[in-house]
């Protein structure tokens, strides 16, 4: 049990700053009102309206002419302010991110209320958290700034490259920032912890929205304050787009072809490349004719992502074993000078009486057939002949791509309803599938490629909840599920290799072809067959409850967060044997240099001198953990141009 305390002398301003954000994906406006004189003007009347939806919220200034409204979603913003004796004041937009806020101070002029003061301009958008710094991407920058289509479904987290301090070049799956390890990190996704937390914290490569589902992207780095725990210095915001007053859609599509393409130097012909990642959004209010009008109070967002790719053969030069290498003939192994490479005899190793080895040479550098492993003639006959057949090495053309069939579906909805002025909800949920099927070698024929299938389920759901007792204390309340399942699923496995090429001995065997590995020397084939075979599968379940409280000159903060974590898993991995051959078995022991030049990895093969093997028999493992912290924070403006920030935070990670 890891128990960390920690009290946090935040910072001290020279110039006022912004309260504690109530939540990880929202923002907030805070501002003073003052009379002509300068004086606080206490119990105005202040709405905070967002534009989109007509969503509102009713505060009142404090006894020190303070507002403040937390927990806001990104959007744009009009505040109106009343106060008897003045003129009513109206200004807007104020627009709102993730982790930021706008400060908007007021100066109320003697008159009647009917007697409108407008001010239209967008409010600065100020982050003077003392402990942190965020940096978003809006709807507008993503869209104009639109990522290359790759191999798989674009991720929002690619757009961690534009932004300061991003100090790894894989943004999808092992983002840094400002030098933090690989990891130290967490994605919320509307609020909720969403990273692929069991596979790689800190991605959502294989669980996250379409680009296009996002309403807004951010980065907090230097998060220190009490109201963060549980991972590192910095963690990102994914914000999923709402719908609004208007109804708004969208058709896009990405497209890629091979006829766009060149072909490499080396290929026959250029690869087969058919790519496409599209999709529609659409959002609006809930209206149903007759029964329900749902303007300026519930909203809906739908998008759906479908990412398409089918890759041919790449067509590069690979190495497979020659005819006459297969008969174990190696008279014409040669180097790069030109000289041929001696094979030695493994079965003649005798001291050298120097304290090394010394072994004989096959005469005429020729395997005799009957030393040829049984075992290893009946792998060769499963092999096809090279397309050079006079080459000794860059004699095939890769048979396969990667991922020959690689889809991705994204389906996400979103609803906000507006329960009343103090009270507001919204829901998320999103389902993604992700079929594909990887091919890892590049022989094209099984069971000497090793294919794999797999297919990827993934879930998420997010509840977030606003509540506003009083204008001076207000609750918001979060919820998220995430459930995700990767099996692996290895073709070969069920069909008796090992037995039918005369391998036993291996008692959790499942009946995969073996893989064969071979290293080190000139011409060293490919790889044959594939050990992975696994299934995983994972739940998170998170709750997170704050509250915030404004009392005279201190806005204090308190919060509570459970997460739960469970691991189901399968390793069948390997249950037929993992075989590797090396050029140093049928090398000169004590040739010094020449050690690893001379023998061939596939003459290893062939007489059955294993380098290294490894086996693995079938297990399952359950996992749970759990985690609870506990924090308060509190913000005093000791003056008008000095504010304290301190904090104490309690974290508790329980053992597996």
């Amino acid at each position: 049990m890891a128990i960390r305390f920690q009290v946090l002398l935040l910072f001290i301003l020279v110039t006022m700053s912004c309260p504690i954000l109530a939540q990880t994906d929202r923002g907030a406006i805070e501002g003073l009102v003052t009379d002509p004189s300068g004086a606080a003007v206490p119990s105005a009347q202040v709405q905070i309206v967002q534009i989109e939806t007509n969503s509102k919220i009713d505060l009142a200034t404090n006894e020190n002419g303070m507002y403040f409204a937390p927990n806001l979603p990104l959007g744009s913003y009009r505040i109106i302010l009343e106060k008897k004796g003045f003129h009513r004041i109206v200004r807007e937009p104020v627009l709102i991110r993730a982790q930021t806020h706008a400060r908007v101070d007021f100066t109320f002029q003697v008159g009647e209320v009917s007697e409108n003061v407008s001010v239209t301009g967008e409010a600065p958008l100020l982050d003077i958290s003392t402990t942190s710094l965020a940096t978003g991407l809006t709807t507008q920058f993503i869209n104009q700034l639109p990522l290359i289509l790759s191999g798989e479904k674009r991720s929002i987290t690619q757009y961690l490259q534009f932004t300061p301090g991003t100090s790894s070049n894989d943004t999808m799956w092992t983002a840094r920032v400002n030098g933090a390890l690989p990891g130290d990190t967490e994605v919320f996704i509307d609020g909720a912890p969403g990273s692929e937390w069991g596979t790689r914290r800190g991605s959502i490569e294989e669980n996250g929205p379409s680009i296009e589902q996002v309403g807004e992207f951010s980065v907090v780095a230097n998060a220190f304050n009490a109201e963060y725990g549980g991972y590192g210095s910095w963690f990102t915001n994914v914000t999923i787009r709402s719908g609004t007053n208007q109804l708004h859609g969208s058709v896009y599509d990405h497209f890629g072809n091979d006829k766009l393409d060149a072909r490499a130097f080396f290929q026959a012909k250029r690869a087969i490349v058919r790519k496409n990642e599209g999709g529609f959004t659409a959002g609006g209010p809930v209206f149903v004719p007759k029964l329900y009008d749902g303007r300026n109070k519930t909203f809906f967002f739908f998008g759906q992502g479908l990412f398409w790719s089918r890759q041919g053969a790449a067509g590069n030069l690979l190495t497979i074993p020659r005819e006459d290498f297969r008969r174990g003939n190696f008279s014409n192994l040669v180097d790069g000078s030109g000289a041929v490479i001696p094979i030695f005899d493994p079965a003649t190793t005798k001291p050298d009486g120097k304290g090394s080895f010394v072994r004989d040479q096959f005469p005429g550098n020729v395997i005799p057939t009957a030393r040829i492993s049984q075992v290893s003639q009946k792998i060769n006959a499963l092999m096809p002949a090279p397309d050079l057949p006079a080459e000794q090495t860059n004699n095939w053309h890769n048979r396969t791509g990667a991922f020959p069939m690689f889809d991705t579906w994204v389906t996400t909805m979103k609803f906000d309803h507006s329960v009343s002025d103090k009270q507001k909800i919204s829901v998320t949920y999103s389902h993604q599938t992700r079929p594909r099927q990887i091919h890892s070698q590049g022989w094209g024929i099984d069971p000497l490629e090793g294919f794999q299938t797999q297919t990827i389920q993934v879930q998420t759901g997010r509840i977030n909840h606003d509540y506003i007792f009083r204008p001076t204390l207000l609750n918001h309340f979060t919820a998220g599920v995430d459930r995700y399942i990767n099996p692996a699923n290895n073709s070969s496995v069920g069909q008796g290799w090992d037995q039918k090429l005369g391998i036993l001995g291996l008692p959790g065997d499942l009946g995969p072809f073996p893989q064969i590995s071979f290293s080190g020397g000139t011409a060293a084939p490919l790889t044959m067959g594939l050990t992975n075979n696994s299934y995983s599968g994972q739940t998170r379940y998170s709750f997170d409850e704050n509250l915030t409280w404004i009392r005279g000159r201190h806005t204090m903060k308190f919060g509570f967060s459970h997460w739960r974590y469970g691991v189901n898993s399968r390793t069948l991995s390997s249950t037929a044997g993992a075989f590797n051959f090396s050029n140093n078995m049928t090398s000169q022991p004590d040739a010094g240099a020449n050690l690893s030049r001379w023998g061939n990895a596939f003459a290893s093969f062939l007489l059955g001198e294993i380098n290294t093997v490894s086996a693995t028999i079938a297990f399952s493992l359950g996992m749970r953990y759990r985690a609870y912290s506990l924090f308060a924070q509190d913000e005093w403006r000791m003056t008008a141009r000095l504010t304290l920030w301190y904090g104490l935070r309690w974290d508790v990670n329980t053992r597996p």
